[in-house]
């Protein structure tokens, strides 16, 4: 039976391998699928697509499925992400593996919704997550720290037996969207008592190096580490990205000595391909 405890103890152990992008992955596999109606909805109405995903990048070997609840908030379908993603895990027989329940950025300015509205909001996806049986809770891709405090407090008070993880996203500046630096951003983590801080998208993973260092130095718990493969380019109307899997495992590598990260892997245009690559390089480092 997975628990929490043993996903803390992993994190301690060992990096653990994230899977590849959902997002990207669902429409590669779906592409008459309109992604601003909502790919969680395909959840509940091509299931097994979402499972099907998940069971890829598990057998390619990674150690973490993040549900497909990115930019969805309906309890019933964060319930069913969330029993998806592990049971893709059980008919593979792939324990010990995990899985994060996903809080995206979420849509609409978070400056222009009050706090409790923000908070009211994460409550249904986070509760659904719970109920679903993941192992933690992911707010992933956080553009806005007001709007991270919205969900950890949501997290708290539906699922506070969950460990929180949290993923920002920053320019070229290293800041994120809504001004924060990253000493603040470590200064929250440290407010709402985050089990890890991350770094995620942003434009490959050079981008990353600054960014990790800084964090690095203004947070002493775990840290980890998803980019993008690369800018994507639009070729005969669409979307291919650039960085190969071999490319994104050398940065992994190399990544996890410097900064000594717990969670490594890819964020969007990543595949199976690039989680392979990844659990290989860090699996030869062993």
């Amino acid at each position: 039976m997975r628990t929490a405890t043993t996903l803390t103890d992993a994190l301690a152990s060992r990096p653990l391998v994230l899977d590849g992008a959902t997002g990207t992955g669902l429409m590669a596999l779906a592409p008459d699928v309109d992604p601003a109606l909502g790919l969680e909805r395909l959840c509940a109405d091509a299931p097994g697509l979402v499972r099907g995903l998940h069971e890829q990048h598990l057998r390619a070997g990674c150690d973490l499925v993040r549900t497909n609840t990115f930019c969805g908030s309906e309890r019933d379908l964060s319930r069913r992400a969330a029993e998806l993603a592990s049971a893709a895990i059980e008919s593979l027989g792939a324990s010990p593996r995990h899985v994060l329940g996903v809080v995206g950025p979420g849509r609409g300015r978070a400056d222009e919704t009050s706090m409790g509205a923000l908070v009211d909001a994460e409550r249904d996806r986070a509760a659904g997550l719970a109920e679903g049986g993941v192992d933690a809770i992911l707010v992933e891709t956080v553009t806005s720290l007001r709007r991270a405090r919205a969900a950890a407090v949501a997290a708290a008070d539906v699922a506070s037996d969950l460990p929180v993880f949290v993923s920002c996203t920053v320019g070229a500046d290293g800041r994120l969207l809504d001004g924060s630096d990253l000493v603040e951003f470590a200064a929250f983590g440290r407010e709402h008592d985050a089990a890890l801080l991350a770094l995620n998208c942003a434009a490959g993973p050079a981008s990353l190096d600054g960014p990790l260092a800084a964090l690095r130095s203004a947070w002493d718990g775990p840290i980890g580490a998803w980019p993008n493969a690369g800018l994507p380019k639009e070729i005969d109307g669409a979307l291919t990205w650039p960085l190969a899997p071999a490319d994104l495992a050398a940065w992994c590598e190399h990544a996890v000595r410097r900064f000594d990260l717990r969670i490594v892997g890819g964020c969007c245009g990543t595949t199976a391909e690039h989680v392979g690559a990844v659990k290989d390089a860090l699996t030869s480092e062993e």
